[in-house]
């Protein structure tokens, strides 16, 4: 959760495909960032490419 200068809270997540990354798991917005980054590249990668 995130609590922004008026008081109000709101929760952050990132998600790609059946993965989704919420602020609370990672250290901080960068290093959850960097998770969901390198999962779509890793998806990316093992994608078939039809010919």
């Amino acid at each position: 959760m995130i609590e922004d200068s008026d008081g109000k809270t709101y929760k952050l997540e990132i998600s790609f495909g059946s993965t989704s990354y919420k602020l609370s798991e990672a250290d901080n917005l960068e290093e959850m960032l960097r998770k969901a980054d390198y999962k779509m590249y890793e998806n990316k990668k093992l994608k078939r490419v039809s010919r």
